[in-house]
């Protein structure tokens, strides 16, 4: 369940446990119910003093009272709370609701998750992809530092916001099935009716024992999620669960230029070692993956603008030139909602000093980005 969202998952459950206008703790008044999960629900809210937004988090009324889910509950929140990262859903407050069961206060996010960016089926452009996954790894990155493996990460569970400044930002959600692995009590948190993971998403080791996974496995579900935002489809597909568990346990995926050609060779070669059967011919740090996919981001912001029609600024086209003798030839564009603003650090260079990407507003030349 994507813990903050402002859109996009559907509201499922017809019977949630708060209502709008229903006041928490005397701080909070709940003001509507906007997502819904297999373990709760999150609502927003109002800080009745500060008036603000704010997003609730609580366990669905029949797992309130199952020690196991409430463990996990509280588990997340004390994670996420650890987490500096402002690639990371900030915690803000914790407590018990009259019942007993505890919520959980977080920051209100507005935007989308990157399931709702691949609705269309289409792939993201290749830097936007690679940016997307490089600010969900600093958070990752910041977890696993701390001990803390994720074990759910997917494109539901990478947000897409906006700083103050409106350039775009990736928030890394729901640690609910996070595993410690400074703590040993971890196995308590084990119940037969809850799935460690999204199966297409999970590691082999994952899929076989996923009480004693460690960082290596979100580093193979870092390589699906970029692998599905490159190529519009998962590596792993089919509809019966038996057979999917058997393909990510036996089967190499297509290589990604397989279902598109432009993808280089190099960052494919990437892609390809997140996937890697075995847990030591991964990348063994977020780290390392980090420095790995750099080059292919070069510097590129998230190229999505986020409330478009709110802005005056103008759509701008991607277009790639070739320098020649007798100046400039274009080689190909593509129209994208990108604001002058949110691209003043975009600028994406190929290796090869005579073909660049430029900025142009649509009917004009081609310009270079401009750096801030």
């Amino acid at each position: 369940m994507a813990s903050v969202m402002a859109s996009g998952y559907p509201i499922e459950s017809p019977s949630p446990p708060l209502r709008p206008g229903e006041e928490l703790s005397q701080k909070y008044r709940i003001d509507a119910l906007i997502a819904s999960g297999g373990m709760g629900f999150v609502f927003s809210a109002t800080h009745l003093e500060l008036e603000n937004s704010v997003a609730i988090k609580v366990l669905r009324p029949e797992l309130a009272h199952d020690p196991v889910a409430t463990a996990r509950f509280v588990n997340e929140a004390r994670a996420l709370a650890r987490l500096k990262s402002q690639h990371a859903v900030r915690v803000l407050d914790i407590a018990p609701l009259p019942s007993g069961s505890p919520y959980v206060v977080m920051e209100y996010l507005s935007g989308s998750d990157l399931r709702t960016l691949l609705a269309n089926g289409q792939p993201l452009p290749i830097e936007a992809a690679v940016e997307c996954v490089l600010q969900a790894c600093e958070a990752v990155a910041e977890a696993h530092s701390l001990g803390i493996v994720h074990r759910d990460l997917k494109p539901e569970n990478l947000f897409l916001t906006n700083e103050p400044s409106g350039s775009a930002l990736i928030k890394v959600l729901d640690f609910g099935i996070s595993k410690s692995l400074k703590t040993r009590g971890m196995r308590a948190l084990t119940h037969p009716s809850f799935a460690l993971g999204s199966p297409h998403y999970m590691s082999p080791e994952q899929m076989h024992s996923p009480r004693d996974v460690d960082a290596r496995s979100d580093i193979w579900s870092i390589g699906v999620v970029l692998y599905e935002l490159l190529t519009g489809r998962c590596p792993f597909e089919d509809r019966d669960l038996g057979v999917l568990f058997a393909k990510i346990q036996n089967e190499p995926p297509l290589p990604t230029r397989v279902h598109r050609a432009e993808i280089p060779p190099e960052l494919e070669a990437v892609v390809m070692r997140c996937l890697e059967k075995e847990q030591t011919e991964r990348y063994q740090s977020v780290a390392e993956l980090m420095d790995a996919l750099r080059p292919f981001a070069a510097g590129c912001a998230v190229p999505f603008s986020l409330g478009a029609a709110q802005s005056a600024e103008p759509t701008f086209e991607l277009v790639r030139v070739r320098s020649t003798r007798a100046g400039h030839r274009e080689l190909s564009s593509r129209r994208v909602t990108l604001t002058r603003s949110r691209c003043a650090r975009a600028r994406s260079q190929d290796r090869r000093s005579t073909s660049s990407w430029s900025l142009r507003a649509p009917g004009t030349s081609p310009r270079p980005f401009q750096s801030a």
